[in-house]
């Protein structure tokens, strides 16, 4: 079962969520909760 029906919200809400949620994460992560030498990136580029 679905978490949240996303087809059902104004456009660009999941996005907004998506993109906030991936930020909070990160700074829980760096924060202290990886070990030394790690750094979460909210996204990153291989080119």
């Amino acid at each position: 079962m679905p978490v949240h029906d996303w087809t059902r919200v104004r456009p660009g809400t999941s996005h907004d969520f998506h993109g906030s949620w991936m930020m909070h994460l990160k700074e829980a992560l760096n924060d202290g909760l990886l070990p030394a030498g790690y750094d979460a990136l909210a996204a990153r580029r291989l080119s």
